[in-house]
């Protein structure tokens, strides 16, 4: 006996349909990859965030060494005029 089947016997069998187990698991499988991919994007979105207010900070470095300096250089009667103490100046610079 041939265990192969001819093409009229193949015509007369119903379509293949996967169970309706199958189909939920990969619904499912989807869903978590979804979520999955999701949630590396909102983390690389924070990362960037927090790498890019770093490099800015560093960048500003130069600019607040200049203020700091300037502020430290004028008169006691100067810094009243614009409102500090002497002692105000490192918060100002660092706020």
């Amino acid at each position: 006996m041939d265990a192969r089947m001819n093409q009229a016997e193949l015509a007369g069998m119903a379509p293949f349909t996967r169970p309706r187990d199958a189909v939920l698991v990969d619904e499912m499988r989807a869903a978590v990859a979804q979520a999955q991919d999701h949630a590396i994007a909102r983390g690389i979105a924070v990362a960037g965030r927090a790498v890019t207010g770093f490099v800015a900070r560093i960048a500003a470095i130069p600019a607040r060494m200049q203020m700091e300096a300037d502020l430290r250089a004028m008169t006691d009667r100067e810094l009243a005029d614009i409102g500090l103490t002497r002692g105000q100046i490192g918060s100002v610079v660092n706020f």
